[in-house]
């Protein structure tokens, strides 16, 4: 272990801390990285080192996603991603912030599996009458804040159901297609499409800002933020690990375990 010089290098040197990788440089899956500094997060003491793993990604970008709502003043949420990890710590978010959100999925085990979340509103995207579910839900609840992690065709759905004046914010690429919007959603209804990258909304903020909000992720990583772990295995088996999340993201994260001294494996 080393650091830098400088303040903040010298301040974490010897703590535990949650991390992202340096876009430049290479990502996080090794036994050893180099990153810079201020995009490392000092980690409680109560906190497991498994939850400070999966601490920045999902929810971070929640609190990101919550306070972009209460700033823009959104009257509620869509999010088309609401089985995944960060879908349900949506649910469970705006169940304590009494933001509604309505979720989005794909087969009705997924229905099943977020109304015990006390998730008010579940669509099943493969239902015929999704669109005409999914405008009448946005306009009641004035939900003009769309999380859109699917990108390609569900994009200009989204767009159709949306009211007048509302974002489509997209954070993923799911489907894996290329997004076609419709010009007279922009240009007459007032409705505009923009990207979220979590390190770019970090970069904007102030070094004690971020600080704060990882305090509050972590005040909330056992109960809103938690996120379930499927599966533990070492760096070295990075392809069953791959394999196994790709059949079933749901069933929670698989963790790549870097020292099974720390962390044991499944």
């Amino acid at each position: 272990m080393a650091a830098g010089s400088g303040m903040i290098p010298r301040l974490w040197m010897g703590r535990r801390v949650a991390c992202a990788a340096a876009q430049t440089l290479d990502g996080t899956w090794a036994e050893y990285m180099a990153t810079s500094a201020m995009r490392c997060f000092p980690l409680e003491k109560k906190l497991t080192l498994e939850q400070g793993a999966m601490l920045v990604v999902n929810p971070m970008s929640v609190i990101a996603f919550f306070d972009i709502a209460k700033r823009e003043k959104h009257g509620a949420i869509v999010s088309n991603a609401a089985a995944s990890a960060l879908g349900r710590m949506l649910v469970r978010l705006g169940l304590k912030y009494g933001v509604p959100i309505i979720n989005i999925v794909r087969r009705q085990e997924q229905v099943d599996l977020l109304q015990p979340l006390g998730a008010n509103y579940v669509l099943n995207s493969r239902d015929a009458d999704f669109p005409r579910q999914l405008r009448t839900l946005a306009h009641d609840l004035k939900a003009t804040l769309f999380l859109d992690a699917i990108y390609g065709e569900q994009t200009q759905q989204l767009l159709d159901a949306a009211p007048f004046g509302s974002t489509v914010l997209v954070y993923g690429n799911l489907s894996g297609e290329q997004g076609k919007f419709e010009a007279r959603s922009l240009l007459f209804e007032d409705k505009r499409v923009v990207g979220f990258f979590l390190p770019n909304w970090v970069a904007k903020k102030s070094f004690v800002q971020t600080l704060k909000d990882t305090r509050r992720v972590q005040q909330l990583a056992k109960t809103d933020l938690r996120t379930a772990v499927q599966k533990r295995l070492p760096l070295s088996a990075v392809q069953q690990a791959l394999e196994i999340y790709q059949n079933d993201m749901t069933a929670g994260k698989v963790l790549l375990v870097a020292n099974p001294q720390e962390v044991s494996l499944d």
